[in-house]
């Protein structure tokens, strides 16, 4: 059944692979053939080497031999002593050297496997639709994409490409002893196969349990990690390090117990094989005694038996070897390959058609998200013009990012239509809608890098329009402080901004969508970091600079709302209202709590 198990995870691999990888692969067993023949000359020369060490007139019997012996013109024993034994050194040199092209052909497969399978496994998340996204925790894809690919290609292919070429020298050697040797030969083979199978029968099992347990310890100390820093204030403030750390040091304990019962159960048939190997040459010897042979015509089939041996020890460890990693690695390949027989070739995002943004209507929005009964937005009814800025508010749950989200075209409403300049959104529309939009959350993500790569996002450093990037600081409000630093616009902004304040974060958000001269710019709480003031210069030079742009502010802000030119009222995926701020303050009291909950204007942070 595992067998079985294995096949079919190698036959879903294979059409995985580009054409190039499967010509690549089967160059590689080809190869793997030509050395296995090759390592058998090798082996098979030493016959008539020792045999004429033991007695010469009796190989020259041989006619193979004895023509040898006439075309080469040989007048003594010892030249072709010489001469057979610069065979043999000759042809197990060459054997050795095809044996390390096949390892660096197995390397290099791998290498480039890995550069193919984790490009497409990471292609295959980004490649999402951004619903299907969201079952996939970040620290789980992170684990898929560093850890789990690598040692999906550096420990399952690798040793599934060892075990092809290991196996072909194995039954290359076991055709050579079977033809000097049956009786001798099979057993041999039957100690080899008894010996595995019952090591097989005794860990297959357990090998199973500890690869899955050791996947999910994995992404459970990946996890850790990725909580442990985005919470890490709350860690430093309540001093929790001690406990983070006694959680990971768990989590690496049973991750290394689990490492090191798989090394045992790797390496400890390699030291158990020379009792086995020991053991045969007894059997052989033992044999050979019953079977009447003097010593000088067993010694060369001895001699044969030990060579035979020494070559197909690591052979066959190297075959167990692998197929313990493969049994160990089975569970995590398997989520891989599920992941990346789901990807497909992305759709070119760059439409050529061109339009101007005059409104953008929504008519009937239902949305339920997948594998769900309840829906999140009913009868979603909106309208935004040009050059207009319209407020969405509403309570903590009440659906608004939802709502942004089919507004960006990231989620596909159920039921309803997105209508563009009275025109419905389609898939032929939607990246060239999507290339007007700009969208600031609360919460800024920055990169690691400079405020000037953070502000052109996406775009590398020769890429960046310097002026342009220079007038978004300026929309936002930021240049002044960037023009303080020493570097300027070079500055490094630390790990997701650390080095600023939650003002200037904000801010270099909004340089970020300027940047983009957007034509609908949606605000999702992306000024509540700033004092009103700052907030009033920034929308006033935004309006001024780009006229036509729409504006959708998601807010609680009493002046922010207050500046909007009309208001949605949004309650347990409703709208249920909708007007002026002052219509809605006079008429509306869910409206009126939204304010009262809010309180007093909010302070700058900087």
């Amino acid at each position: 059944m595992l067998k079985a198990e294995l096949f079919n995870h190698f036959k879903r691999i294979y059409r995985l692979l580009p054409n190039a990888q499967k010509k690549t692969f089967i160059l590689f067993i080809f190869f793997g053939f030509l050395t296995a023949i090759v390592q058998s000359f090798g082996i098979v020369s030493i016959l008539p080497f020792v045999s004429a060490i033991a007695d010469f007139e009796t190989l020259l019997q041989n006619d193979f031999i004895n023509n040898v012996y006439t075309l080469f013109h040989f007048t003594n024993q010892t030249l072709f002593i010489v001469f057979l034994a610069i065979v043999f050194i000759v042809l197990l040199l060459i054997s050795n050297i095809f044996l390390m092209i096949s390892i660096y052909m197995k390397l290099k497969t791998v290498k480039d496997l890995d550069q193919i399978l984790s490009h497409k496994l990471f292609s295959a998340y980004l490649n999402y639709e951004y619903e299907k996204l969201l079952n996939f925790e970040s620290n789980e894809i992170a684990k898929n994409v560093l850890n789990e690919t690598q040692n999906f290609t550096q420990r399952f292919i690798l040793s599934f490409l060892e075990m092809i070429i290991f196996t072909l020298l194995s039954i290359s050697i076991i055709t050579l002893l079977l033809i000097v040797d049956p009786i001798t030969s099979i057993v041999m083979i039957l100690v080899f196969v008894l010996f595995y199978g019952f090591l097989n029968s005794l860990l297959r099992k357990r090998l199973r349990i500890i690869g899955r347990q050791r996947s999910k310890e994995t992404q459970k100390r990946f996890k850790l990690i990725d909580e442990t820093l985005n919470t890490i204030k709350l860690v430093k403030i309540h001093h929790l390090e001690d406990r983070v750390l006694n959680d990971f040091d768990v989590q690496t304990e049973s991750i290394n117990k689990y490492n090191m019962q798989n090394g045992m159960m790797q390496q400890s048939p390699y030291y158990l094989m020379d009792f086995i190997l020991i053991l045969s040459l007894f059997l052989i010897i033992f044999i050979y005694r019953v079977q009447g042979l003097s010593f000088v015509e067993f010694v060369p089939k001895l001699s044969f038996f030990a060579l035979a041996a020494y070559k197909l020890k690591p052979f066959v460890n190297k075959l167990y070897h692998g197929y313990v990693d493969l049994v160990f690695f089975q569970d995590s390949s398997e989520k891989l390959i599920e992941i990346m027989e789901d990807y497909r070739s992305p759709i070119v995002k760059h439409s050529s058609i061109s339009f101007e943004l005059n409104s953008i209507k929504l008519e009937d929005i239902n949305f339920s998200y997948f594998n769900t009964d309840f829906n999140q937005l009913k009868q979603i009814n909106l309208k935004i013009l040009k050059n207009q800025i319209v407020g969405l508010t509403g309570k903590t749950g009440s659906g608004k990012t939802t709502l942004i989200h089919i507004l960006m075209g990231l989620l596909k409403a159920n039921d309803g239509t997105i209508i563009l300049n009275n025109e419905p959104l389609n898939d032929d529309l939607l990246y060239a809608y999507q290339d007007k939009i700009a969208y600031v959350p609360q919460d800024v993500s920055l990169m690691d890098t400079s405020i000037k790569l953070n502000i052109a996002y996406g775009l590398r450093e020769e890429e960046v329009d310097i002026e342009r990037m220079k007038n978004a600081a300026k929309l936002a409000c930021i240049d002044e402080h960037i023009d303080s630093l020493d570097l300027k616009y070079d500055t490094r902004v630390g790990d997701n901004g650390v080095k600023l304040s939650g003002g200037q974060r904000q801010r270099i958000g909004l340089a970020r969508a300027f940047y983009r001269n957007p034509h609908f710019l949606i605000l999702d709480e992306a000024t509540n970091s700033l004092d009103h003031p700052t907030e009033t210069k920034i929308l006033n030079q935004l309006q001024q600079a780009h006229p036509d742009c729409m504006i959708l502010m998601i807010t609680h802000r009493i002046q922010s709302l207050n500046r909007c030119d009309w208001i949605y009222l949004l309650k347990e995926g409703q709208i249920i209202d909708e007007g002026s701020y002052d219509q809605l303050s006079q008429s509306n009291d869910y409206f009126r709590s939204i304010l009262e909950d809010k309180g007093t204007p909010e302070e700058s942070y900087g």
